[in-house]
């Protein structure tokens, strides 16, 4: 799948803008949600760290390694991820 698309079907389901998460900022909101565009492109869908974090105009990996860390302890994490799941999984149908 192509990180246009796993970046849309993220942006979606949190409701926010991929404009807004490929921007610099660095609300908490879309941190979150840019963590979960990482944990999708890179553990599922085979992406590497690099092109994942150059995707949304971040420099290098470590954004994505640092991502992992900040999701995990997130609220909701188990139920955001099956619920993306589901939905990743209807679009390959």
């Amino acid at each position: 799948m192509k990180l246009e698309k796993i970046l849309n079907i993220v942006c979606d389901y949190f409701g926010y803008s991929p404009e807004l998460v490929k921007s610099k900022s660095r609300k908490r909101q879309y941190v979150i949600v840019r963590a979960y565009f990482y944990y999708f492109a890179c553990k599922r869908f085979g992406k590497t760290y690099k092109e994942a974090a150059q995707f949304v105009n971040r420099k290098d990996h470590t954004s994505v390694v640092n991502a992992f860390i900040t999701i995990e302890q997130t609220p909701g994490f188990i139920w955001a991820i099956m619920e993306l799941s589901k939905i990743f999984d209807w679009e390959k149908e």
